[in-house]
């Protein structure tokens, strides 16, 4: 009765081991290993790339805005807003740049 008891606790072990070597059992575990998460500086790094990109936008949208409405008026004398436009350039590229930093990790 012993000795068939330890027969059978052998083979199955021996089974449990095949199984956990079998290469069908490995490649099931590799498709539901989740992608490693980007580390937080990097996610800092991508939120604040579209934080500059929004700003971005609006500073030149305000130095267009300011140009036309100066324009429109029935005035001789008109202001070009170069300043806010191009700071908002500036500020869209470089969003544009920290976004792509934080994506290529």
């Amino acid at each position: 009765m012993a000795r068939s008891l330890a027969r059978r606790r052998t083979v199955r072990s021996r089974f449990r081991r095949r199984m956990a070597r079998s290469p069908g059992r490995r490649t099931r575990n590799r498709r539901m290993r989740r992608l490693p998460s980007p580390p937080p500086a990097l996610e800092a790094l991508g939120r604040r790339g579209q934080r500059q990109i929004i700003f971005g936008a609006v500073w030149l949208a305000c130095g267009i805005l300011l140009t036309l409405f100066t324009m429109a008026a029935s005035s001789s004398v008109y202001i070009v807003a170069w300043g806010p436009m191009v700071w908002g350039v500036v500020q869209i590229l470089s969003g544009i740049r920290n976004v792509a930093k934080s994506r290529r990790g």
